[in-house]
Order: C-alpha cells, then sequence, then structure tokens
C-alpha cells in the first residue's frame, strides 16, 4: 500500500466557513508506528488491495466467504435485492444476487 499511496503530514478539522479548529502534524513517513499517520492512495490501488486482503482472510483463517455467483452465470453477478429483518438489531441480512442465488 504504502509504495501506491502518499502520507500527507498537515492535517485538521475547519469549521464551514473554512477557518481551522484543530491543526495537527502528522508521520509522513510511516516508518514510527506508533505514530498516528494517513495514507492516502488511489482508488484502484486501494480496492485491489482490499480484494487481496479479502482473499487471504477467506483463504488462511476462514473468516469470512464471499460469493460471486454462479460459475455458470454469463452475465456479471449484480445484487438485485437486500433483505434485512425488520427487527434486527445488528441490520444483518442476505442479498439476492441477479442469478438467483442467495448470500448466507
Amino acid at each position: 500500500l504504502e509504495s501506491s499511496g502518499s502520507y500527507v503530514g498537515r492535517v485538521g478539522y475547519r469549521t464551514p466557513t473554512g477557518r481551522w479548529l484543530a491543526r495537527s502534524e502528522l508521520d509522513t513517513t510511516g516508518l514510527h508506528r506508533h505514530q498516528p499517520a494517513l495514507l492516502f492512495l488511489p482508488e484502484k490501488d486501494l480496492l485491489t488491495s482490499l480484494k487481496e486482503a479479502v482473499r487471504m482472510e477467506e483463504e488462511q483463517f476462514g473468516t469470512i466467504r464471499t460469493h460471486y455467483g454462479s460459475p455458470l452465470a454469463t452475465t456479471p453477478t449484480t445484487v438485485e435485492e437486500i433483505h434485512i429483518p425488520p427487527k434486527s438489531i445488528h441490520s444483518l441480512g442476505r442479498l439476492t444476487f441477479s442469478d438467483g442465488t442467495l448470500s448466507s
């Protein structure tokens, strides 16, 4: 990730009128693991990294499962509907994909 992005040093919070509420200077090297840092990445690099992290989690630890639709589908898999139980505390639900399959 670090080779694809760049660290930002001068950060802070502004009011809606543009005045600074707070300013800070962050680590711009990424070398100080106990210091806060902010890394900006191009979107494609972020997506590639996320996909790789998901693949590793799924294969090495089994803590997540992914669903890419039917391997026999001739069209891309898209989400057609999201089912969220009305009394769900955690807002967990199921996805209906365009090939008719459901997430688990």
